[in-house]
């Protein structure tokens, strides 16, 4: 009886091993569900994002410029009647950011016709740069701001709710337009206003310092602003025929009420200023109210040219220029797509927030290695851009040895190497502007820089439309950051060389091109 009890009760358990081994082989052998995977990425992004935004803070309150940025503002002082309706401007250009692409790709355009609709945007802001700054000058920079970008924005925005083309194309056109207006009538109205007060040259310098520091601060905060929004209505809900609402549109209705919110801060806070000529003067011979003091007339874009081609080093900087920035602009195109796999999609806003405090973590990191004096400007951007290089190759290898299936880890790491790449472009423009301002005098400033935009949006252009994958698109931007690598090594020399015959002929050098 025993001896049969034992042998039950042997098999019994024999039967229940074999029974938890299956169940065991089964789980190990099926995949997770595409859920489980969104949360598993979600995590990792999640974990990064804190990790850079720890790094980010620690150098940011070690360096003391940062300290004077984040000095308490008076709310009725002039740092904040500039920076209050500025920040609202700049969260609702932020805000949009994150969720172009996908919005697009949600009313199931093709990656092609995706690529057709940023294209136009480019177009648009390649046409209407140079003549954003003369229709300024004529009818107001307060006026400008007003129509030109919180209007025309606004009106960016209410396009997003057709699945139309044309309606999508005129968006895209009327957003390229806001865009150029964001980046060249903000800056000058705070230069008029500085003039206009009679403000030290260090006060405007720590107004400057504040606005990008509030425009960083607001592309870190809007993003996950923006994932909050999309996640509350996460499917986009077709109202009649081709208007739709909710989902990836969510994000453009808030970047509305920022546009209006700035509008109305703008219109009631600032005043109008116009540039003329020879303003008439006041009796202690200033500039009248109401406009910014006279500056010297333009000298042309033939002259400004001219100049150019006799100056090798100024234009080894713009051509390394623009073609670091026009392999910004591929990257903010194609980072979506590459992110995006069969079986998750990405959590858009948290990700454009990581990408954020990346770009101002390596904004902040590069004042620490630019203390040396024999350290130049042209030196550390020759490093930024061959770091560049090696974070494009990254994702364009990954992409290549996957063809379109990444798996999670794969995923994860494209998304660290493009960190990596924020990091070089916060790098990038924390140095490359004092560069170009040493090399390039004044009176051709602005017709230099506002040439090489052309070029510039050019190769975008040419990117977009013969990239036939991700991986070829990342390939280029390599190439491309490897010739700026090149044209800064060669400015670098140069430099060098001029410096070594000036000390030679007994003349000093001016300060150095970067510091602390």
């Amino acid at each position: 009886m025993l001896p049969r009890v034992i042998a039950d009760a042997h098999s019994g358990v024999l039967m229940a091993l074999e029974a938890l081994s299956a169940a065991a082989n089964s789980t190990a052998s099926s995949p997770p569900s595409d859920a489980a995977l969104e949360a598993s990425l979600y995590t990792h992004y999640l974990v990064a994002l804190v990790v850079l935004a720890v790094f980010t803070l620690v150098l940011l309150l070690l360096d003391h410029k940062c300290m004077l940025q984040c000095k308490p503002l008076s709310p009725t002082g002039w740092n904040a009647r500039f920076l209050l309706p500025y920040a609202a401007c700049a969260a609702a250009d932020w805000l949009q950011g994150p969720y172009v692409y996908a919005l697009y790709a949600s009313y199931d355009y093709s990656p092609a016709t995706i690529r057709l609709l940023f294209i136009m945007g480019f177009t648009a802001a390649m046409v209407t740069g140079p003549f954003t700054g003369a229709l300024a000058d004529r009818f107001g920079l307060k006026r400008m701001i007003l129509l030109g970008y919180c209007l025309v924005y606004s009106l960016a925005c209410v396009t997003k709710h057709f699945r139309n083309l044309p309606i999508l194309y005129l968006g895209r056109f009327f957003g390229g337009t806001a865009t150029s207006v964001l980046f060249s009538c903000f800056e000058a109205w705070l230069v008029a206003e500085y003039a206009a007060l009679g403000m030290s040259p260090a006060t405007v310098a720590v107004a400057f310092s504040r606005m990008y520091f509030v425009n960083g601060l607001m592309g870190i905060l809007m993003g996950p602003l923006a994932q909050v929004a999309v996640d509350a209505h996460p499917e986009l809900q077709q109202i009649s025929g081709a208007l739709y609402v909710f989902g990836d549109i969510t994000p453009f209705d808030l970047s509305s009420g920022f546009l209006l919110v700035g509008a109305l801060l703008v219109g009631f806070m600032w005043s109008e200023y116009y540039k003329t000529d020879a303003p008439p003067a006041d009796a202690e011979g200033g500039a009248s109210k109401g406009e910014a003091p006279s500056e010297p007339a333009a000298t042309g874009l033939r002259p400004a040219l001219e100049w150019l081609v006799c100056q090798p080093l100024a234009l080894l900087l713009m051509v390394a220029s623009a073609c670091t920035e026009a392999a910004m602009y591929s990257f903010v195109i194609e980072w979506t797509p590459t992110l995006t796999t069969p079986l998750t999609s990405p959590p858009h806003g948290l990700i454009f927030s990581a990408f954020m405090v990346a770009y101002m973590c390596g904004s902040t990191l590069v004042q620490y290695f630019a203390t040396g004096e024999s350290a130049t400007g042209a030196v550390l951007l020759t490093l930024i851009c061959a770091v560049g290089v090696l974070a494009a190759a990254l994702i364009t290898a990954l992409l290549a040895a996957f063809d379109g299936h990444a798996s999670l880890g794969a995923t994860f790491a494209m998304f660290i190497a493009m960190c990596a790449f924020e990091m070089c472009l916060g790098a990038y423009f924390a140095v490359v502007g004092s560069v170009k301002a040493k090399e390039i005098p004044e009176r051709f400033r602005a017709a230099v820089y506002g040439t090489f935009r052309i070029p510039l949006n050019i190769i975008v252009v040419v990117i977009e439309v013969l990239s036939p994958s991700s991986a070829w698109c990342f390939g280029t931007c390599a190439v491309l950051l490897l010739l700026a690598s090149v044209c800064f090594g060669l400015v670098h020399v140069g430099l060098r060389t001029r410096h070594t015959t000036a000390t030679s002929d007994g003349k000093t050098e001016a300060a150095p091109l970067v510091g602390r």
